[in-house]
C-alpha cells in the first residue's frame, strides 16, 4: 500500500475485525476497512473522469537556441490554456505562434519555460461538500482556475528573465504567477 495510507494501514493491522467493527460507521479508519475488503468500492464511477480538451500546437523560439523567426520548435498547450489564451493577455504577450508554420518543427526533448497563472482570490481555501469515498473526509479545495502556459523568446535579444518579468507585468494584479524554467533532455 502507498505511503498515503500508511496511518490508516497500520490501525487496521493493529485492531482485530472485531474491534474495527465497534467503531462509529462514520469513523475513517472503519470506512477504510470496509473500502479495502470490498472490490466493488475500490472501482471509480465512470462518471468521475472529466472530459478533457484536446492539447493544441503552438510554436515557440527557445531561449537556448539562436533566434530565428522562420525555425521555431512545436509545443503542446492544453485545450483548456488555449482557450483562455486571450484573456491571459494573448499570443504576444507569451511569444507564441498560435498557427505553426510549416519550418517549425519539433525538439525530440525539449521542454519549454513555462508560466503557471493561479486564479487570485479573496478565500483561497474552501471546504468543499465532496468527501473522500475512502475515508469520508471533506476535501479542502481551492475554487480558482490555474492555467500553464508555454513561452519563448520574442527576439534575439530576449532572454528568459525578461519575459519572465514581461508577464509578471501584465498579470500580476490578478494572478499568482510561477515559473518553470526550459530544458533539454539528452536521450
Amino acid at each position: 500500500m502507498s505511503r498515503r495510507f500508511n496511518n490508516l494501514e497500520d490501525v487496521v493491522n493493529t485492531f482485530t475485525q472485531a474491534q474495527i467493527e465497534a467503531l462509529p460507521a462514520t469513523n475513517k479508519y472503519r470506512k477504510y476497512y470496509e473500502w479495502k475488503r470490498d472490490p466493488e468500492k475500490r472501482k471509480l464511477p465512470e462518471a468521475s473522469v472529466p472530459e478533457r480538451k484536446r492539447s493544441r500546437s503552438v510554436a515557440v523560439s527557445p531561449f537556448g537556441q539562436s533566434f530565428d523567426t522562420d525555425k521555431r520548435v512545436i509545443v503542446m498547450v492544453s485545450g483548456r490554456s488555449y482557450d483562455k489564451l486571450t484573456d491571459l493577455g494573448g499570443a504576444t504577450l507569451f511569444n507564441l505562434q498560435t498557427s505553426p508554420s510549416a519550418t517549425s518543427t519539433k525538439l525530440g526533448g525539449f521542454i519549454p519555460a513555462k508560466a503557471i497563472l493561479c486564479q487570485r482570490l479573496a478565500s483561497s481555501v474552501t471546504v468543499s461538500a465532496a468527501s473522500n469515498r475512502i475515508t469520508g473526509r471533506a476535501y479542502k479545495t481551492s475554487a480558482g482556475s490555474s492555467y500553464t502556459m508555454p513561452f519563448g523568446r520574442a527576439s534575439a535579444s530576449s532572454v528568459e528573465f525578461e519575459v519572465q518579468n514581461d508577464i509578471m507585468l501584465g498579470k500580476s494584479t490578478d494572478y499568482i504567477i510561477t515559473f518553470t524554467p526550459e530544458r533539454l533532455k539528452q536521450r
